[in-house]
């Protein structure tokens, strides 16, 4: 053990430790153990860097630990590619993978009256999406994410590394349609609520958006869209006006051009 990097070597799949990560693996022991795993070096930094609570971490070479500025006394183990392997979830091993604390990521409507743009996400099923959505929202100046109740989890590892460590930035909160738009229209002196639909036909381009507004934007499951309870909650439907008989647009792409536009707009 070298007592200056507070260092361990584990040799055994049946270690504890290594049983942990792997029950990280899936939401149910997340959310049992109040725990997420951080893949590589970038979402370990990110971590670090918005203060979350590292409890030990993983790495292949003891060197990794210098080069992500791991604090000295975070406890952690060395393990060899195999075991690695074991405790990732990515087809390549990383150098290194973290255990840490669950963030609560904090969703307050004070001053919030005007002027905000909101993004709801109805039951997204890829994680990959998610994390990369995530990025996008935050990117245009979207003050909070919203998720249904029936999304993925946000701390899925692939949701993680897809947004490259933003979803610790937060606000993000799961929580029914119904109770947000509630919450919000208590907290906003107006409120439009944009839902995105391929088949209307109003164009998003086309809206002209007062400045003194909170706009909401809600976006439907991959495959099939905004459901249809959601759409009647909508005070307007909007579209992409595509060209040369494209029918439709990713969810990150249509995702991405919508806020964007919402934002240049306001």
């Amino acid at each position: 053990m070298d007592e200056t990097l507070n260092i361990q070597i584990i040799e055994s799949k049946e270690n504890q430790y290594i049983k942990l990560a792997t029950l990280l693996h899936q939401r149910k022991g997340r959310e049992q153990e109040g725990l997420l795993l951080l893949e590589g070096k970038t979402l370990v930094q990110e971590a670090l860097k918005k203060n979350l609570d590292i409890k030990f971490a993983f790495v292949i070479d003891p060197s990794t630990l210098t080069e992500v500025d791991l604090p000295y006394d975070i406890q952690s183990f060395q393990v060899n590619e195999e075991l690695m392997a074991r405790i990732a979830t990515t087809d390549s091993p990383p150098p290194i993978v973290a255990i840490a604390k669950i963030p609560v990521l904090e969703d307050s409507l004070k001053g919030v009256e005007q002027a905000n743009l909101f993004l709801y996400l109805e039951n997204i099923s890829d994680p990959g999406n998610l994390g990369s959505i995530i990025r996008t929202a935050f990117a245009a100046g979207v003050r909070t994410i919203y998720l249904s109740p029936g999304s993925v989890d946000v701390f899925n590892t692939k949701t993680l590394r897809s947004s490259m460590g933003i979803a610790f930035y937060g606000p993000i909160k799961y929580i029914a349609l119904e109770e947000l738009i509630g919450k919000l229209k208590k907290h906003s002196r107006s409120l439009e609520i944009l839902g995105t639909c391929p088949r209307t036909e109003t164009n998003y381009n086309e809206i002209q958006f007062s400045p003194f507004k909170n706009i909401l934007l809600l976006v439907g499951n991959e495959s099939h869209g905004l459901s249809d309870s959601a759409k009647g909650l909508c005070t307007q439907l909007v579209q992409i006006p595509l060209v040369n008989d494209v029918e439709s647009l990713n969810i990150l792409a249509a995702t991405s051009i919508i806020l964007f536009g919402l934002r240049n707009n306001k």
